[in-house]
């Protein structure tokens, strides 16, 4: 359904050519459309693959006394690490060479470039935790970097942008649940060893719309037709209750009979693939 086709079907249940205030029109919409998302969830599947991220070098954790200088060489692609306290590190590579200054707890991560030195300096005591070198990149971003940890952590929002909750344990391909997989607050954690397409079924948001005639209107399977009277309920609610009343009893009515009669064990959802990672 269309915004075109949704604006004329709601002037068509109030017997009106033309909506006086278009933007609560709009409004109402949107409302409905949660409303349907809310009762008939909408479910999807994001699927992507992980290479096993496995670091060129790794170093146990280590502690920077105040005045000393410690380097490491490298020849690698990339550098992730935590640091714990106040200091800097300079970085030289066949690109040039550049200083971070750091203080309290903070994530590291960058692009290499050939082979070249890590040097952690500064005048205080601090610790440098989680220290890892790859000779492979596994995307364009920052957030590709891999870290030396047991797991790698996608946040779903950024593979699956329509994602509000998930209704199942990460699998893989098979429907086998991945062991030691698991997904709270938005973020989605794989063990760094495991290699493999992972799969996340989710509920996905209600789309943001807009009043353009041909923005597309997506609507849970089977509830199209339900949208403009619920709309229609929510339009007039200030202006006309008994119509607005009378549109609902409806939406309800029908809510019920698609419940009612499009019930199956198996779900019906949408796959997203979102390539590698």
């Amino acid at each position: 359904m269309t915004y075109k086709e949704l604006y004329e079907d709601v002037l068509a249940l109030g017997f009106e050519s033309e909506a006086e205030n278009e933007d609560r029109l709009i409004l109402a919409a949107r409302r409905a459309l949660n409303m349907i998302f809310t009762e008939r969830p909408l479910y999807k599947t994001l699927e992507i693959y992980q290479n096993e991220k496995t670091p060129l070098m790794t170093l146990p954790d280590f502690t920077h006394k105040g005045g000393d200088v410690i380097g490491i060489d490298f020849s690698a692609k990339a550098y992730s690490f935590l640091t714990h306290g106040t200091g800097s590190f300079k970085i030289t590579d066949e690109s040039g060479e550049s200083v971070f200054d750091f203080s309290l707890t903070k994530r590291h991560k960058g692009f290499l470039h050939g082979a070249g030195k890590i040097e952690f300096l500064g005048d205080y005591l601090y610790t440098v935790s989680d220290f890892a070198l790859y000779d492979e990149l596994f995307g364009d971003k920052i957030e590709d970097i891999p870290t030396n940890s047991f797991f790698t952590e996608y946040k779903i929002i950024s593979h699956a942008p329509d994602f509000l909750a998930s209704t199942d344990a990460p699998r893989d391909r098979y429907g086998k649940a991945i062991e030691g997989a698991s997904v709270g607050g938005g973020i989605m954690e794989i063990p760094a060893c495991y290699s493999g397409f992972i799969r996340l079924e989710y509920k996905a948001r209600a789309p943001i719309f807009s009043k353009e005639a041909d923005s597309e209107i997506i609507t849970p399977e089977g509830c199209e037709h339900l949208l403009p009277l619920l709309t229609a309920a929510y339009f007039w609610l200030d202006d006309d209750a008994e119509k607005a009343e009378y549109y609902m009893s409806l939406y309800r009515e029908a809510m019920i009979a698609v419940k009612l009669y499009t019930r199956s064990k198996a779900k019906n959802t949408y796959s997203v693939t979102d390539g590698w990672a």
